[in-house]
């Protein structure tokens, strides 16, 4: 038995065997299913199928409906109330009694201090900020599903470097072995190879657990296991922007996360304007039709009334709730403001990070390739 066989059959059976514990193996055993995936299919299979992005795509769907609920403050109210049941009383010449009545209510909202106008405003800015965050969380997940699609290649070619590394120094340890053992060699030589040998055993274990992780990583975001052969991605350097300028000035007209943060400024407004009505009247048209059927002393008495006016409320005083809720208000207009300025430094901060590992990575790319080799 080789020293690659004593070392694969004594240290890493254990190690294997925990680390496909999990999945079942590294690699998606069906290759029917996905011969080739490319980087967009990876995007495409993890925004379709990850619980965050169905999460925001129902919230916004969501927000649709509270566009409806706001707007409804435009349209008339109809109910209906009936009600028949046995009556008692200590008075009138027939004690016990009978009274079934029926009202019909049309109620019409003439002036309500632009509340419900200024919610529409408000819902359909919510409407807005929820469809941005959508997007914005689409790309955090297509970016996940990209960065993990790419990393399992990386740490599988990491893999297969560490496996012929390995059989290098088996290689070298063996012929440092027989120069030993014929005495052309020193044992000091032995013992240095050895050294190595035991290295590069570490260094195949410790990268197949890093492809066991990112693995792992990957049928979390994408919800399937990647397969084998898969089409090495590339990436063109051309959409990189010249200068770090030009970058934040496109990062600030795509960002999903900006657009969301000055949309919901124009929420807290129109909630702050719609708080204000009520320091206005009511003024609501009201209509009602309504019967009383009675049975007493035998008799059966119908009575019908019907009324046609315009009802105004003017709350003069409540406790300051009106004053309070106001002022809260304004303060969330405030709390919006600096959201939108916490995203601007948050998108300036990882941009200037992003760009820079860019560069610095492009530098690095020979000396890479020369430790590689």
């Amino acid at each position: 038995m080789t020293i690659s066989e004593k070392f694969t059959t004594k240290k890493l059976s254990v190690f294997f065997t925990l680390l496909f514990a999990a999945n079942g193996s590294f690699f998606n055993a069906n290759a029917e299913q996905v011969s080739v995936m490319p980087l967009n299919y990876v995007a495409d299979k993890a925004i379709s199928t990850n619980p965050e992005v169905q999460q925001a795509w129902h919230a916004f769907k969501a927000s649709m409906h509270g566009i409806d609920a706001a707007r409804s403050g435009y349209l008339p109210t109809v109910d209906v109330s009936a009600s028949a049941g046995y009556e008692k009383r200590n008075y009138g010449i027939e004690e016990e009694y009978n009274r079934n009545t029926a009202e019909l209510t049309l109620g019409q909202m003439l002036y309500d201090g632009f509340r419900t106008s200024n919610n529409v405003k408000r819902f359909e800015r919510i409407q807005l900020i929820r469809y941005f965050e959508l997007l914005d969380q689409a790309e955090k997940t297509a970016l996940a599903a990209s960065i993990a699609y790419l990393d399992v290649q990386k740490f599988t070619e990491l893999v297969e470097l560490a496996e012929i590394n390995l059989k290098e120094h088996e290689s070298v340890y063996q012929q440092i072995e027989q120069s030993v053992g014929a005495g052309v060699a020193r044992a000091a030589d032995l013992e240095q190879i050895s050294g190595r040998l035991s290295l590069a055993q570490s260094n195949v274990m410790t990268e197949y657990e890093n492809l066991h992780d990112v693995s792992a990583r990957y049928l979390r975001i994408i919800g399937e296991l990647p397969t084998q052969g898969t089409v090495k991605a590339k990436l063109s350097d051309d959409a990189i922007p010249i200068t770090i300028n030009q970058a934040l000035d496109i990062a600030y007209k795509n960002s999903p996360n900006f657009y969301a943060s000055l949309y919901n400024i124009e929420a807290q407004k129109a909630n702050a304007d719609s708080q204000k009505s009520a320091f206005h009247p009511n003024v609501d048209l009201s209509a009602r039709y309504g019967m009383q059927d009675r049975d007493e002393l035998g008799l059966n008495e119908t009575r019908s009334e019907a009324r046609v006016g315009i009802d105004v409320r003017y709350n003069l005083y409540n406790g300051g709730l009106d004053s309070a809720n106001l002022d809260q208000a304004y303060q969330e207009v405030n709390v919006a403001k600096y959201q939108r300025d916490q995203t601007c430094i948050e998108i300036r901060q990882n941009l200037q990070i992003a760009y820079n590992s860019v560069q610095v990575l492009q530098s690095k790319i020979p000396s890479l390739a020369n430790h590689k080799e």
